[in-house]
């Protein structure tokens, strides 16, 4: 009787320890059923994440690409276009000159109508740099008389501009390419030079050394606000200070120098293109224009 209840015991204990296990303990078995879910869920969630993240990367950047580079070229495309245009299109212009005389198979002056041109002695044309010219001769001259009755143009204020070829200087010798009255632009051993009478007295103003014998030259005076400038071929030769020189009234004498009470003198030799006189200064940048090729 003893023994058998000490084995029921043995038994009952036996029993009792394995529940507990059970029980008590969660055990490997819900442990790892509850990491596989966990890591189900992450897994697919990552997933998703990465997948709408890389497309979003692409997608922007190739936009941001295609815009970048159309700003870029239509930006280049207009600075260079209006850049270049816009210097093209900006030049110098030129006044009307009151006077002017051109050799096209006739002593053409302008404005029509206004001034009469007389020939003296034998003037031939010939082909110049810009069209015919005439061959001065050293006896030959042209003379222009207002014809219309206007008033003596100014000499304090004026252009010239003359297109010219000398022929070979003579030692000693004088001789004007242009005259107005006693105003006058002349050649001597000396150089170039604008004559005239100031106060009565003979007056030279030096403007450059003689030009080179058998070349074309484009000259332009400009006399303004006291000064006088020269330019020749493009360049600014020489300036200096100027007083206006009297003169009484409006006759050129082209080729060769002459006043109201005396016949025309000191003729020179050599080809002449083009000849116009300006009432008013030219700027600066006109007169580089006036005088270049």
């Amino acid at each position: 009787m003893d023994r058998m209840k000490l084995m029921a015991l043995a038994g009952l204990l036996a029993l009792g320890g394995c529940f507990d296990d059970g029980g008590l303990d969660p055990g490997p078995g819900s442990a790892t059923e509850t990491g596989d879910g966990d890591g189900d869920g992450d897994g697919d969630g990552d997933g998703d994440g990465d997948g709408d993240g890389d497309g979003d990367g692409d997608g922007d950047g190739d936009g941001d690409g295609d815009g970048d580079g159309d700003g870029d070229g239509d930006g280049d495309g207009d600075g260079d276009g209006d850049g270049d245009g816009d210097g093209d299109g900006d030049g110098v212009s030129l006044p009307e000159p009151a006077f002017r005389l051109d050799f096209n198979g006739d002593f053409d002056s302008s404005p029509p109508g206004a001034w009469q041109v007389e020939s003296f002695g034998t003037i031939p044309f010939v082909a110049g740099p810009l069209d015919l010219a005439g061959d001065f001769d050293g006896d030959s001259y042209l003379v222009s008389y207002d014809f219309a009755g206007v008033q003596p143009l100014p000499l304090d204020s004026f252009s010239v501009a003359v297109t010219y070829r000398p022929d070979a200087w003579l030692e000693g010798e004088i001789t004007s390419l242009w005259s107005l009255d006693s105003c006058r632009l002349q050649f001597r051993d000396g150089g170039l030079e604008l004559a005239g009478f100031v106060g009565g007295e003979a007056t030279l103003f030096p403007l450059a050394p003689n030009p080179e014998a058998l070349v074309w030259v484009r000259s332009v005076v400009v006399a303004d606000a006291g000064q006088i400038r020269y330019y020749q071929d493009g360049v600014l030769v020489s300036s200096m200070p100027y007083v206006p020189v009297e003169h009484t009234n409006v006759r050129f004498v082209v080729g060769a120098q002459g006043t109201t009470l005396e016949p025309p003198k000191k003729p020179m030799r050599g080809l002449l293109d083009d000849f116009a006189w300006y009432d008013q200064p030219l700027s600066h940048e006109q007169a580089l224009k006036a005088s270049s090729w």
